[in-house]
């Protein structure tokens, strides 16, 4: 006899942070971004902020004096260690 598929229906929340509770998904309020230096170097940055009021705090510095490709593969490396990505 052949199996009968059920598939589950998506569930339509009215808000973004119930969706990503639903999912299990926590974010960290961090952005990661590649910052021209000057001279063809670059910097990669990490900038932590308020999520509900949107209000940038500290930003450091991850690692700086890269060229371009370095920039990105730091960038790359640096969004899956903050879990941006999971």
């Amino acid at each position: 006899m052949a199996k009968v598929i059920t598939k589950e229906k998506p569930m339509i929340a009215t808000n973004e942070t119930e969706v990503l509770e639903a999912i299990g998904i926590e974010l960290n309020n961090t952005a990661v971004s590649i910052v021209s230096t000057g001279l063809h170097k670059y910097a990669v940055i990490k900038i932590k902020f308020d999520a509900k009021s949107g209000v940038a705090g500290s930003v450091e510095v991850v690692q700086a004096d890269l060229d371009f490709y370095e920039a990105q593969h730091r960038f790359k490396v640096l969004t899956v260690e903050e879990g941006l990505f999971n």
